[in-house]
């Protein structure tokens, strides 16, 4: 096993000790598991970007491994989930954020591919990636925000008195608030992120669309993501709509992420069997 090996065990160590305690420091609400699930997921973040790094320090931009990518999206969303955790008043939405970087990180070491994707996909298909996975942070923000508004809402709704971490948990008004900007910030970057994945596969494939499985589900994500920014815009929706459908959206790009990378056959996956 190399320093490389090393690094990155022990990077999915720390997410798995960081997810475990931001669990049990949001429900619990003891201050010793928030201390260190803080501290966790800053040593999470660490040594993440020490893992980015180095695959670009072994790899040139354009030929790196398919599976650095993935651990790229989970740099990203490590970094979020400190972010949210850091700032009080959203830590909660560490619930969601915590155990999808960690799901993610798992996701890299089971499929350690070491095969590049075609050179021909050039900078358009690093854009595309980066711009995607920036949008998938922000849907992440959008259904943790989504999910702790339908909890909030239904113990209000019930009269039931706010305990545990319910008594932590921001106003309806802030979480509908945060879930709308995460939108208006996630649905450009993913549309941009479509937008360059299209050129990169004229580049690369001599077609804009193939039919293939992986662009019809980013197409479904792409209209739910898009009827939902128009709703916020131009429909004036607040509350509960909005939360339902950022949590579908959210949904259905995991599900493209992970089913159809891994059970379908595809040519966008970045793992390869």
């Amino acid at each position: 096993m190399n320093w490389y090996d090393m690094l990155s065990g022990l990077a999915l160590l720390h997410a798995i000790m960081a997810t475990v305690a931001v669990i049990t420091g949001v429900l619990s609400r003891r201050d010793r598991f928030r201390q260190a699930a803080l501290g966790l997921l800053i040593a999470v973040c660490i040594m993440q970007t020490g893992v980015v790094v180095a695959e670009l320090a072994r790899h040139n931009l354009l030929s790196l491994p398919r599976f650095a990518y993935v651990n790229g999206l989970a740099w990203i969303l490590a970094v979020t989930s400190l972010l949210a955790w850091r700032s009080g008043r959203f830590a909660g939405m560490g619930l969601v954020l915590a155990p999808f970087t960690l799901v993610t990180m798992l996701t890299a070491l089971l499929f350690n591919d070491q095969a590049a994707l075609p050179r021909t996909m050039g900078s358009f298909f690093t854009l595309h990636v980066g711009c995607v996975f920036l949008a998938l942070a922000c849907m992440a923000l959008a259904c943790g925000a989504g999910i702790l508004f339908l909890i909030q809402e239904r113990s209000l709704k019930s009269k039931t008195p706010l305990a545990g971490f319910r008594q932590d948990l921001p106003a309806l008004s802030g979480l509908d608030t945060f879930n709308g900007f995460s939108t208006l910030c996630g649905f450009p970057l993913y549309s941009l992120g479509l937008l360059f994945g299209i050129v990169s596969a004229r580049l690369t494939w001599g077609t804009l669309l193939s039919g293939d499985p992986k662009e019809l589900i980013s197409l479904l994500v792409w209209g739910l993501y898009a009827s939902l920014f128009h709703q916020r815009l131009a429909g004036g929706w607040r509350g509960r709509k909005p939360a339902l459908l950022a949590i579908a959206v959210f949904a259905t790009a995991l599900f493209s992420l992970f089913v159809v990378n891994t059970l379908m056959t595809t040519h966008h996956s970045f793992f390869t069997r």
